[in-house]
């Protein structure tokens, strides 16, 4: 079993046995590989001086983008339009969704949770789901 597969079943082990005992054979072997995503998060966070991940161009210190387009999304930077969305979605909305998950389930704070995961759309959720 891969190792990473394996840390993520002793975790469940760990915090949360009754979910690792629904899991399937197949769901113990599954697990979210790091590699060309989780390397493009953890570039954004620290490579300050060039950007060479995938899925953006820059000009300016901006996304490049059409201007008759951006016009259209007054109130929007491009920063926060035109680059791809990381996979479980963006950090600020994720943690905003946690903090309004606490407030409206005070019974939940004292719960082992992780962040909460974004999709843009269907085929992009069906796709994190079956990572």
């Amino acid at each position: 079993m891969n190792e990473l597969a394996k840390m993520l079943n002793d975790d469940l082990l760990k915090y949360n046995p009754i979910i690792y005992q629904l899991l399937s054979n197949l769901g113990k072997k599954l697990y979210y590989p790091k590699g060309i995503l989780s390397q493009s998060a953890e570039a954004s966070k620290k490579a300050t001086r060039f950007n060479a991940t995938i899925g953006i161009a820059t000009e300016n210190d901006a996304p490049m983008h059409f201007k008759h387009i951006q016009e259209t999304l007054q109130g929007y930077s491009p920063e926060d339009v035109y680059p791809y969305a990381p996979p479980p979605g963006k950090l600020d909305l994720r943690l905003e969704w946690k903090r309004k998950l606490l407030r409206d389930n005070p019974s939940l704070k004292e719960k082992p949770m992780g962040l909460p995961i974004t999709t843009n759309a269907l085929t992009h959720g069906l796709s994190e789901h079956s990572s």
